[in-house]
C-alpha cells in the first residue's frame, strides 16, 4: 500500500466530519444564478522538512491555518493541486487529491456555502498532507524546497490561466549539495556560485507560470537582519532571474 493511499481514508472521513453537509451537495442538480463563477488554478506547497517544527520557530500547520483561506480567497481559486517539500520532494509519495472549489453540481446549498465547505476541504487536505510527510522520518534530514517548487509547476491545470502557488515553508534550502544552514551567502559573488552549482545540477526550474505567494519565508532568519537580507537576496536571485517567476513576488 502507497502513502497516497494510506492518506485518502481518513482525509475522507475528515471530509463527512465537515460542519457544512457536503451530502447535500447532490449530483444532477445544478443552482442557477448566484455569485461569479471561480476560474482560478492554485497550488498548495507544503514543507513538512526536518525545519517544520514548531521547536524551530517555523510551524507549517500554523501557518497553514493563518494564511490559506486567505489566499484561496485573494487568488479566486477554483481547482487546487498540491505538492509536498521532503527530503527529495521529486520522489515524495505524499500526495493529496486536486480539488475543485466551485463546483458545477452544488444542489440546493448556495453557493458562498459550498465554496466556504471546500476551502475548509483544502485546509484538511493540505493537513493530511503534511501528516504524511511528518511520518516518514526520512524527511527529517533534508528540504529540497526546489523540487517541491518543480513539482507545483509540473502539476499547472491544463485549464488555467493564471497558476497562483502558495508555497508554506521557511525556504531553508537542504539537499545533498546545499544546505542553507551551513553556506555563506555573505557576498553576491558567494550567492552566484552556489546558484550556478544549482543550475547546472538542473535543480532550478521554469517558474514563470507561477504567481508565487509564501508564508512562513526566512522565518528562521527573521531576528538577525543582516543573515536575512542574504538570505532573500539569494532566494530573489533564484527565483526572479533565474526561474523567471514574475512580479509580485510576494515574499513573507
Amino acid at each position: 500500500m502507497t502513502a497516497p493511499d494510506r492518506l485518502r481514508p481518513s482525509w475522507r472521513a475528515r471530509l463527512l466530519a465537515l460542519p457544512i453537509g457536503f451530502a447535500l451537495l447532490l449530483p444532477g442538480l445544478t443552482a442557477c444564478g448566484g455569485p461569479q463563477r471561480l476560474s482560478g488554478g492554485c497550488g498548495i506547497v507544503v514543507d513538512g522538512s526536518g525545519s517544520s517544527r514548531e521547536t524551530t520557530g517555523f510551524n507549517a500547520d500554523q501557518q497553514l491555518r493563518k494564511d490559506l483561506d486567505r489566499f484561496l480567497l485573494k487568488a479566486k481559486c477554483r481547482n487546487v493541486v498540491f505538492a509536498a517539500i521532503t527530503v527529495n520532494s521529486a520522489a515524495s509519495t505524499c500526495s493529496s487529491e486536486p480539488i475543485d472549489l466551485d463546483p458545477d453540481e452544488i444542489g440546493t446549498t448556495p453557493r458562498e456555502q459550498v465554496r466556504a465547505s471546500f476551502r475548509a476541504a483544502t485546509l484538511i487536505a493540505a493537513q493530511s498532507l503534511l501528516k504524511c510527510i511528518y511520518d516518514d522520518k526520512r524527511n527529517d534530514g533534508g528540504s529540497d524546497v526546489l523540487g517541491g517548487l518543480a513539482r507545483i509547476a509540473r502539476s499547472h491545470p491544463d485549464s488555467a490561466g493564471d497558476f497562483n502557488v502558495l508555497v508554506v515553508s521557511d525556504f531553508m534550502h537542504t539537499d545533498p549539495h546545499v544546505s542553507l544552514y551551513r553556506a555563506d551567502l555573505g557576498t553576491e559573488l558567494k550567492r552566484e556560485k552556489i546558484i550556478d552549482g544549482l543550475v547546472d545540477r538542473g535543480q532550478i526550474s521554469d517558474l514563470s507560470s507561477i504567481k508565487l505567494t509564501t508564508s512562513g519565508y526566512g522565518m528562521l532568519q527573521g531576528k538577525d537582519p543582516a543573515k536575512f537580507s542574504q538570505f532573500d537576496a539569494f532566494w530573489r536571485s533564484v527565483l526572479k532571474d533565474h526561474a523567471g517567476v514574475p512580479e509580485p513576488l510576494t515574499l513573507q
